[in-house]
């Protein structure tokens, strides 16, 4: 049964329950100075029908049932049953609308009360029975207090819930983005060097194959190496996707930085490695970063600058790693501007170790790639 179901039924049976409760209280009670009659009856059906009301019109039901009850006490109907409704018309204001309409509820209850028992019976305001009405008041205040501070902190219980919820769906959601923006990455490093490479090798590879038959079977078996190290390091990339991080040889660094000046070399590229410093052991994420700037930059050179050479430095510092590709082509404009997706992903790859990035025309001519990756203090 829906909950708002069951609470219509519950208030229905507690009115009943009331209206029956009156009514044969009035009908045994003795000594009352007025019979039941009809007045009587009508009275029971206005409380009855206040306290079934009493979730939808709280404060309307309040005043419903004081006026009942204070009409059915000084009209001298026997029975004191009808001082229930004033009682649970107050419990409910405070249950719903906090202690503070609580206390009116209190207020009215009391006057009521004070009223209604104190004349007909003649007593004085601190005498028993008016004590014993408002103390009752309170006690329904009480109550009503504690349902009202119980139902607000499990809102509060709720509520909160709910946003570490969302925090924990948004951060998720933030993670599997970052998580596939550098997959994204990855998988462009590898295959634009490694198509870039394949390229230029086939296109040898057709030139020569007539005349230089023996060239072109170096150039077919250089796109037959490279084209199996970019499938393993698709691999490895793809892997990450199925939870597999285990270290491989395959996986990037560098340490593949001869291989891969090797392959630059291989494409008529003249290349010149410096390296100035202490060879320290290098984190993992910036091993990979300084290898895919080098090797991006690579790939850039080889397909916007029309560079017959390119000088790599890579400094080792006690903080940090900087490193310096520079060529002496003339660069395309997604080579000189940063527009293309290559320089966008260094930058991002530099930007996610919290370094500093740039690329552009170099004064002494040719385009420069230099980034600095921050390392951690050395134990």
């Amino acid at each position: 049964m829906p909950a708002h179901t069951r609470r219509t039924v519950v208030d229905a049976l507690l009115a009943v329950a009331v209206a029956v409760w009156a009514s044969v209280m009035a009908w045994t009670s003795s000594g009352a100075s007025r019979p039941v009659d009809v007045g009587a009856f009508g009275l029971i059906v206005i409380a009855s029908v206040a306290v079934a009301l009493r979730r939808h019109f709280p404060i309307p039901a309040l005043l419903a049932t004081d006026a009942a009850t204070l009409g059915w006490l000084l009209a001298g109907y026997p029975g004191r049953a009808m001082t229930a409704a004033p009682l649970i018309a107050c419990y409910t204001v405070t249950a719903l609308r906090g202690w503070r309409w609580g206390l009116v509820a209190v207020v009215l209850n009391s006057i009521t009360a004070t009223v209604a028992v104190g004349l007909p019976l003649r007593t004085r305001l601190l005498e028993e029975p008016v004590i014993n009405a408002v103390a009752v008041t309170v006690a329904a205040f009480a109550l009503g207090t504690a349902v009202y501070w119980y139902g607000e902190q499990q809102a509060a219980t709720r509520e909160k819930l709910a946003r570490e919820a969302r925090a924990r769906e948004q951060e998720t959601l933030r993670i599997a983005a970052d998580e596939r923006v550098r997959i994204a990455r990855e998988v462009h490093d590898v295959c634009a060097h490694s198509m870039a490479a394949i390229s230029v090798q086939a296109g040898a590879a057709l030139h020569v194959i007539e005349q230089q038959p023996g060239q072109a079977i170096e150039a077919l078996t250089a796109i037959k190496k490279l084209s199996d190290e970019g499938l393993t390091e698709v691999r490895a990339i793809l892997g990450t996707l199925r939870g597999g991080d285990e270290p491989t040889p395959t996986r990037s660094g560098l340490h593949r930085l001869d291989a891969l000046l090797e392959t630059a070399h291989a494409a008529g590229l003249r290349t010149e490695l410096t390296i100035s410093g202490d060879a320290l052991p290098l984190p993992r994420a910036v091993d990979v970063t300084a290898y895919r700037i080098i090797q991006e930059s690579l790939t850039n050179v080889r397909r916007h600058a029309r560079a017959r050479s390119v000088v790599i430095s890579i400094s080792y510092e006690l903080r940090q790693l900087t490193l310096v590709v520079r060529d002496d082509g003339q660069a395309k404009a997604p080579h000189v501007n940063g527009s293309g997706h290559g320089l966008r992903g260094m930058r991002e790859r530099v930007a996610a170790l919290d370094g500093d990035f740039s690329a552009a025309p170099h004064r002494a001519g040719g385009f420069e790639v230099r980034c600095v990756l921050p390392l951690p203090e050395q134990a």
